[in-house]
């Protein structure tokens, strides 16, 4: 019995010093016109990972050359409510994402090939897609520790509205991996 009442001592002072270890918040946000109208900032701070995300998904589109990636940034704020969610391809390993260079990405819907890329932006009930064409760029400039920072643009048109994000950012997006 003495000799567990001298660990007790011992147990505590090792909880004392052990360390809290938290997940930093995710945070995003940019600014968007409609059809020329003025910038309205979007800002997505202190969320979670159902809240910002970056996940990586297999599909076997008719590339050759193998399997393929496609990774989906999604940034939902319920109680406002704004989505946004657009899609990129990239390759099989996700160590191989392009870190601190721009990856621009273009679509017509009017290619006769399925569409790699994608973006939506609902805005208080209003869904923006480009049905015409989209275009993207993205800088990942940090992967580390399965998160994620960097900037994005995109551009939206359709025969109904004109979309311009700019001024885009991301940090602390936890990523995830499609397993095989």
């Amino acid at each position: 019995m003495r000799k567990l009442l001298s660990l007790i001592p011992l147990l505590i002072i090792m909880a004392a010093c052990q360390k809290t270890v938290t997940t930093p918040y995710a945070s995003a946000a940019f600014e968007r016109s409609i059809n020329g109208s003025d910038l309205w900032d979007w800002d997505f701070t202190n969320k979670t990972a159902d809240d910002l995300s970056l996940t990586q998904t297999y599909y076997t589109g008719s590339l050759t050359g193998g399997k393929q990636s496609r990774w989906t940034f999604a940034f939902v704020d319920p109680q406002t409510p704004v989505n946004i969610f657009f899609t990129f391809p990239g390759t099989d390993s996700s160590a191989s994402l392009l870190i601190g260079k721009d990856m621009t990405f273009a679509f017509r819907i009017t290619d006769s090939s399925p569409s790699l890329v994608t973006c939506a932006l609902n805005e208080m009930g209003s869904l923006y897609t480009g049905s015409d064409s989209t275009l993207m760029n993205i800088d990942i400039q940090s992967l580390a520790g399965g998160m994620i920072s960097g900037t994005f643009s995109v551009q939206l048109y359709s025969p109904t509205a004109t979309v311009m994000i700019t001024q885009g950012h991301f940090t602390n997006f936890p990523v995830t991996l499609a397993t095989q």
